[in-house]
């Protein structure tokens, strides 16, 4: 399977850059974070208050993973742009 920064390259007829993928990634990191804040009072009323249950564990890993995983690709794309500057 290919890399979100060749299929990025791929999709705007040229060749993949940085730039591109890290404004994808940060977009998408964006939008998960706007909806963990969104919904976070619901959250708290609706699971967090609960009596502790298989649900209770399983929405953290179902919530905030896609944010996770999309932090741990943004951070190596920074090093490497930061490297590239100096």
């Amino acid at each position: 399977m290919a890399s979100l920064s060749t299929r990025s390259g791929e999709f705007f007829g040229g060749s993949p850059d940085n730039r591109t993928e890290t404004s994808f990634l940060l977009a998408a990191a964006t939008l998960c974070a706007f909806d963990i804040l969104l919904t976070l009072p619901r959250e708290f009323r609706c699971i967090w208050k609960k009596r502790f249950s298989a649900i209770t564990v399983l929405y953290p890993v179902i919530r905030y993973c896609p944010l996770g995983a999309v932090l741990m690709q943004i951070i190596p794309l920074q090093w490497t742009s930061m490297n590239l500057v100096r």
